[in-house]
């Protein structure tokens, strides 16, 4: 199955809980509750969260059981929302009925709202902010976790973890900064490798995406914003092995004591 929709506070742990297990929410202040995220380098996520998802109408309504998320893609951009796609896999499709639901007052994450951070491989993320020059990023994870059928089975009855990957993309004015990464991969004596973070806070909530890694495409040049020229440039996940210990991180921080 596939979801997309807009990228809440309140709501984007429950994918998160999905993909890399189910994150303990720490006090982040009064009444604000921080999870935090990280890509499994070894061991297999534990306890991710499984839901159900319904779609349809009365009459002719469904739910999908054994959900559990295997790929997520963020995006966002300036003037705009972040917006999620996430794949899922489960286990059986089965007819049942859709649950009222009431209203909510919730909290989108939006471009306005953040800041681009990018420092060097061995340093500490979050330091140098790259202002005025970033107009929108795509974060792609993939876990490469599939479903396993064995005879007898009409349902997947387990699922086969594998080594995570992702990418980030940022689309950037041809500026100063921007340029001297482009000078870089263009010289080709080695790949560029960066430590960014992206983080979109709106009063005391907050998500951030730190993200190590390193150019393996070429870049694309001077393509066309507006009339503004810009360089897209694609990092690949890649551990940096000094304090950030990872390729990648995430935290949410948000109002929400308890996950339904």
């Amino acid at each position: 199955a596939s979801l997309d929709g807009v990228v809440l506070y309140e709501d984007i742990p429950y994918l998160l809980d999905s993909l890399f297990g189910q994150a303990v929410p720490t006090s982040g202040g009064v009444f604000l509750y921080d999870r935090a995220y990280a890509a499994p380098l070894g061991a297999v996520p534990s306890s991710p969260r499984i839901f159900s998802l319904y779609y349809g109408d009365v009459g002719n309504d469904y739910a999908g059981s054994g959900m559990e998320v295997t790929e997520l893609g963020i995006t966002g951009e300036s003037n705009g929302k972040f917006e999620y796609s996430a794949s899922l896999l489960g286990k059986a499709v089965t007819a049942s009925g859709i649950a009222a639901m009431a209203d909510r007052t919730v909290v989108v994450a939006q471009g306005n709202d953040t800041t681009l951070y990018i420092d060097a491989f061995g340093g500490t993320v979050g330091t140098t902010e790259i202002a005025t020059t970033a107009f929108s990023f795509d974060l792609a994870i993939n876990s490469n976790r599939a479903a396993k059928y064995h005879l007898g089975n009409k349902a997947p009855d387990a699922l086969r973890e594998a080594k995570w990957e992702g990418t980030l993309s940022l689309v950037l004015e041809v500026n100063t900064a921007s340029k001297a990464y482009l000078t870089d991969i263009l010289a080709g004596t080695n790949p560029l490798k960066k430590l960014i973070r992206i983080k979109s806070l709106l009063d005391t909530q907050y998500l951030q995406i730190d993200f190590a890694g390193t150019t393996l495409a070429a870049p694309e040049i001077f393509n066309d914003n507006d009339g503004v020229s810009t360089i897209e440039v694609e990092f690949s996940g890649e551990v940096d092995t000094a304090s950030f210990d990872n390729w990648l991180k995430i935290v949410s921080r948000n109002t929400v004591a308890t996950l339904a």
